[in-house]
This record gives C-alpha cells, sequence and structure tokens, in this order.
C-alpha cells in the first residue's frame, strides 16, 4: 500500500473510530484517525482579564487566580521532531500530510534548511501556527517534544512553580518563542521524555506566507538569553 500503510484497524479506546498507520522517510509511524466520537469539552476557569496600556477592561473586579499545581490541559496541540534527511521530510509532511508550512529556518545558504513548522491546511479557517515543528539536526533522530495547551500563562506560572517545588527535571521556561508567539514551559518526565505546556500561539490560515529565517539570528526564547543548546540538550 502507498506511503507504507497498513490495513485500516478500528479503535478501542474512548471515542472508537479508525485508523490507518503510515511510515514517514524516518521510518516513524504516523496514524491517521477518522469518525472518533466528540465529547462535551471539560470546564475550564474563568479566562484572565487583563489591564494593559490604554486598554483596562477589569474595572472595579480583581483578577481570576490560577491554583498553584497542574494546570488543567486542553489537547496535544503539536509535537517537535528530529529528522534526519530534511528534503524527503519536508516533502512528505507537505504533500502527503497536505501540511503547510508556517517558518522555515535556514544554514547559509537559503536553500538548506535544518527546520520547519507546519500547519493544517483548512482554508480560510485558522489553525495554530503549527502541529508539527521538525528539526534536521546531525545525529538525533525521534522526538523531541510534545506540547500540550493549558488555559494561559499564569496557570504555566503556577504550575512551573509547583514543579520547582518538588524539583522536577526543568529544560526550560517559563519563556515566549519568537516563532509562533505562544507562551511554553519545557520539563522532563521521570524516562527523560521532553513535555511542554504552551498558550497563546498564533492562528494562521492557509493564506499566510511562509517565514524565512537563517538561524544564526534565531533565538529560543524572546524572554531570556539562555544558551538554546539547553533547549536540545
Amino acid at each position: 500500500m502507498r506511503h507504507g500503510a497498513g490495513a485500516i484497524r478500528h479503535l478501542g479506546g474512548p471515542g472508537g473510530g479508525v485508523a490507518v498507520d503510515l511510515r514517514d522517510p524516518n521510518g516513524f509511524t504516523i496514524s491517521l484517525v477518522h469518525g472518533v466520537a466528540e465529547r462535551t469539552p471539560d470546564p475550564l476557569p474563568p479566562s484572565l482579564l487583563l489591564n494593559q496600556g490604554y486598554d483596562k477592561p477589569r474595572i472595579g473586579n480583581t483578577q481570576e487566580k490560577s491554583p498553584l499545581g497542574p494546570p488543567p490541559v486542553i489537547r496535544l496541540g503539536h509535537v517537535g521532531i528530529y529528522v534526519q534527511d530534511w528534503q524527503a521530510s519536508d516533502a512528505w509532511y507537505r504533500d502527503v500530510l497536505g501540511l503547510i508550512p508556517s517558518d522555515l529556518i535556514h544554514v547559509g545558504d537559503e536553500n538548506i534548511k535544518v527546520g520547519g513548522f507546519y500547519r493544517l491546511n483548512r482554508g480560510d479557517e485558522f489553525v495554530d501556527h503549527h502541529v508539527v515543528g521538525m528539526f534536521g539536526l546531525p545525529g538525533k533522530q525521534g522526538l523531541h517534544h510534545l506540547s500540550l495547551e493549558v488555559p494561559n500563562s499564569e496557570a504555566q506560572f503556577m504550575a512551573h512553580r509547583w514543579l520547582t517545588q518538588r524539583q522536577r527535571n526543568e529544560v526550560w521556561g517559563v519563556g515566549r518563542h519568537p516563532l509562533g508567539s505562544h507562551v511554553f514551559d519545557v520539563w522532563k518526565d521521570p524516562n527523560g521524555f521532553r513535555y511542554e505546556t504552551f498558550s497563546d500561539t498564533d492562528l494562521l490560515n492557509a493564506t499566510a506566507p511562509a517565514g524565512l529565517h537563517a538561524i544564526q539570528h534565531m533565538e529560543m526564547d524572546l524572554w531570556s538569553d539562555r544558551d538554546v543548546q539547553n533547549y536540545f540538550a
């Protein structure tokens, strides 16, 4: 079958549905899922109402406070992966999955790409800046991180404080990525896998052109001067 696809299989987890597994150029299994039943979203705490600059909508009320502890998780928003064959991976995720590049990173010549962020193509509908971040670094292949959306940055700071109190393994955060604009906080679980929370990401539709960025001018975090190698260590 095309793209290494296996047989259609029925899912036994919550929501049911069916899936087919594909194989990307790196050997990663990519599962395409269809027909999962929707569920009523869990309630979220009230949104922050920010007084800033000349725009001060919170009049006569105190700010909502986030509790100290893990934030409510809304959904899996994106993944970051290492790939060895950049050109083949870029072509596969565009041509097979139909993803659109939001930002591409090059080293030296603009044709030598080493990183990119790809979003869904839903026409005029606005979607997250990316669902896949792809990095072509020598000697690295596999998952870099999973990223989970949470309600807002204050929930992230409160979770960061809570995890710090428990001496968990911090990677980077709380910060703001220049590409995508989202606030992020990255940790490692006891098995060494990176997990990230994010909030406040850019939303784009299919008409937005891809940005092109030289890696030597890139920053990982607009809020700190930490060495970018810490993010990938």
